[in-house]
C-alpha cells in the first residue's frame, strides 16, 4: 500500500537524518553534550510528528480499502443481477416461440413446459451455487484484508515506539557528553526499521487471497459444468419429443 512505502521512506528518512545529525555534530561530542541533546531533541519531534501523521494515513487507506471492496462487490452484483435477467427473458421468449407453432401434439406441448420448468429449476440450481462462492469469496477476503491490516498496523505501532523509545534512550545518552548518542540512536533507528520491514513482508496474504480467488472459480466452475451438462440432457429431450435435432436454447 501507498502508505506503508511513505512509511518506510519516513524510516528511511528517520536514520538518514540521524546520520546527519552525527556528521554535523562531531566537533562538539567531547566539549558538549548540551548541543547532542538539543539535536537529539529536535529530531524526535520531527519523527514522531510524521510517523504519527503516516499512521493516521495508513488506517484512512485501510477504512478506504474496505469501502472499495464493498463498493466493487456492489457494482458486480447489479451487473449479474442485470445480466441474469436478460438472459432469461431472452430464454423464456424463444419457449414462447416454440410453444406458438402450429401443429403441436399434446404430448409436444407437454415436452416444451417440463422442458422451460427444468431449464428454471437448472439455472436457479448454477446461481444459488455460485452466489454461495461468491459469498464464501468475500467473506474470507474482508477476514483476510483485516487480518493483513491488523499486522500492519502492529508493525507500524511497534516501529513507532521503538523510534520513540530509541530517542527516548538518546536523550538520556547525550548527557554524557561523550558522542556516542547518536551512533546508538542511529543503529536502533536502524534496527527498528529492519524488524518493520520484515514484519511487513511477513504480513503479506498475495498467496492466500489467490487461493481464495482459485477456490470460488473452482466452485462456479463445477457449477457451470453441472448446468451445462443438465442443458444437454433436457435439450435432447425435448429434441426427441418434437422430432427435431438437438441444440441449445439457453
Amino acid at each position: 500500500m501507498k502508505t506503508i512505502s511513505k512509511l518506510i521512506r519516513v524510516a528511511g528518512s528517520i536514520g538518514l537524518g540521524v546520520a546527519l545529525l552525527a556528521v554535523s555534530s562531531a566537533p562538539t561530542y567531547a566539549v558538549d553534550g548540551a548541543t547532542e541533546c538539543t539535536q537529539i531533541a529536535a529530531a524526535s519531534v520531527k519523527s514522531g510528528a510524521a510517523l504519527t501523521a503516516k499512521l493516521a494515513s495508513m488506517d484512512s487507506d485501510f477504512s478506504t480499502r474496505l469501502a472499495s471492496i464493498a463498493s466493487r462487490d456492489t457494482t458486480v452484483d447489479a451487473k449479474v443481477a442485470d445480466a441474469r435477467t436478460k438472459a432469461m427473458t431472452a430464454f423464456d421468449a424463444k419457449v414462447a416461440s416454440m410453444e406458438a407453432k402450429t401443429g403441436l401434439t399434446t404430448d409436444q406441448k407437454a415436452a416444451i413446459t417440463t422442458f422451460s420448468t427444468s431449464m428454471h429449476t437448472a439455472e436457479t440450481t448454477r446461481e444459488t451455487a455460485v452466489d454461495a462462492a461468491r459469498t464464501t469469496y468475500r467473506t474470507d477476503l474482508i477476514a483476510t484484508v483485516k487480518t493483513h491490516q491488523t499486522n500492519l498496523t502492529n508493525a507500524a505501532t511497534t516501529y513507532q515506539s521503538s523510534v520513540a523509545a530509541a530517542f527516548a534512550t538518546g536523550s538520556t545518552d547525550c548527557t554524557k557528553a561523550d558522542g556516542t548518542a547518536i551512533a546508538a540512536l542511529k543503529a536502533s533507528v536502524k534496527t527498528a526499521k529492519t524488524t518493520f520491514q520484515t514484519a511487513r513482508s511477513d504480513a503479506k496474504v498475495t498467496a492466500d487471497i489467490q487461493a481464495l480467488i482459485k477456490t470460488r472459480n473452482a466452485a462456479i466452475e463445477a457449477a457451470d459444468a453441472a448446468f451445462t451438462q443438465a442443458v444437454g440432457t433436457y435439450t435432447a429431450t425435448l429434441s426427441t419429443a418434437l422430432g427435431t435435432t438437438a441444440s441449445s436454447t439457453n
